[in-house]
């Protein structure tokens, strides 16, 4: 997988606790023509953990931009600063398997048939074509 960044400790760790927990997901990519420190395709969840850097106002406002776009295509996205992934991984790790449990279950109870977002309709596509298999510890 490309790294777009050099991986700090707060992604190795919560990379790590994705592993144990079996989650599919792809690490430090590009979408929509921003980075994403960790995106579930299966899911359309984008997670982003914030690092001091992002304390400004103008990354900051490069955030929102991103989220908004994102958002556009029907990407959810969870942010965590570093302090929370560093103090606690798991609460982190459940925070995120508890999102989707709970999207996949909202999404099988309304039967959705919208038209969706070209991005989303891709990557649903794309992760159909990949025949990605859902984790017993993400029902």
């Amino acid at each position: 997988m490309p790294y777009y960044h050099e991986e700090t400790a707060a992604e190795r760790s919560l990379r790590k606790e994705l592993d144990r927990r079996g989650l599919d997901y792809r690490q430090s990519m590009m979408l929509c023509g921003r980075e994403i420190d960790f995106f579930f395709p299966r899911h359309l969840l984008a997670v982003e953990i914030d690092g001091f850097f992002h304390c400004s106002r103008n990354a900051r406002q490069r955030d929102m931009i991103k989220e908004s776009i994102l958002d556009g295509q029907g990407i959810h996205m969870v942010r965590f600063n570093n302090q929370d992934i560093l103090s606690d991984t798991r609460a982190c790790g459940q925070r995120i398997a508890d999102y989707i449990r709970t999207r996949d279950r909202n999404l099988r109870r309304a039967a959705i048939v919208a038209l969706e977002p070209p991005l989303r309709a891709g990557l649903l596509a794309w992760v159909k074509r990949n025949g990605f298999q859902r984790h017993p510890e993400g029902d």
